[in-house]
């Protein structure tokens, strides 16, 4: 059983469940020991554990782990937890390597292509990349809202910016065969 697993089954011993208004807060010391406070915000009683060994190293990154996720209630401000998914980085590196593909055949990824099997290959990337890019835009429409709106991400209004998403992402689509003839 795990060093979290054990300390959660001596907490539950104690009368301490999962309940949300229970706090746990792990304290070191100059000398690694372990005081393990569990706070009830409805009224205010504390619970506290000492442990007067060294910690073992799986013990220091558990407290580790409790200091970094305490910092996540202190300094919400540089956190993107419970909110609209941002679009992904590496997805759109990967659209983008797609879209070098559609702009300059035969020369990145695919190097066998002939004017037989060129018409197959770049309609599958096109639906490929419009599947992909749709979500990545509703995702940066949704989260541009949510922040103008100060409003929580709301599954009801998906539909409505894969929509708007989609015709975005045809309209841009739909501008690549005059890229190429500037490119």
């Amino acid at each position: 059983m795990s060093n979290v697993k054990q300390r959660m089954e001596r907490l539950r011993a104690r009368g301490c469940g999962d309940e949300p208004h229970l706090r746990l807060h792990v304290e070191p010391s100059s000398h690694y020991p372990c005081t393990i406070v569990v706070t009830n915000s409805q009224n205010g009683a504390a619970s506290t554990q000492r442990n007067g060994d060294m910690p073992n190293r799986q013990d220091r990154l558990i407290a580790l782990t409790d200091q970094i996720v305490e910092s996540y209630y202190k300094i919400s401000t540089i956190n993107h937890l419970g909110q609209c998914h941002l679009p992904g980085v590496s997805e759109v590196l990967h659209i983008t390597e797609d879209l070098k593909e559609i702009l300059f055949p035969g020369y990145r990824k695919r190097q066998d292509l002939h004017l037989g099997n060129v018409m197959y290959h770049i309609g599958d990337l096109l639906d490929s990349i419009y599947n992909r890019l749709t979500i990545q835009i509703s995702r940066a429409l949704r989260y541009q809202d949510q922040k103008a709106n100060r409003e929580p991400c709301a599954e009801t209004t998906r539909e409505a910016y894969e929509r708007q998403a989609a015709e975005i992402t045809v309209d841009f689509l739909e501008s690549l065969p005059k890229l190429r003839e500037v490119l």
